[in-house]
């Protein structure tokens, strides 16, 4: 699998946001090992969305040329 070093930064962000959120926000007490494999699961999710899902950008709004990034 081919994964942007750029991007990197957001998976790490996204892995801790989730389980900072999943921490404080659960009504029940969760270990601290639970919310963070959540957030392992979550931004391994986003990593390959991220890297799979073609984005499309069109170039105008009556134009059927597509750009692919």
């Amino acid at each position: 699998m081919y994964l942007n070093k750029n991007n990197i930064m957001k998976y790490l962000l996204q892995l801790v946001l989730v389980a900072i959120t999943v921490h404080t926000l659960s009504p029940c007490k969760i270990k601290v090992q639970t919310s963070l494999l959540v957030g392992l699961i979550s931004a391994s999710l986003f990593a390959i969305i991220d890297t799979y899902y073609p984005m499309v950008v069109y170039k105008d709004k009556f134009d059927n040329t597509k750009i692919s990034l």
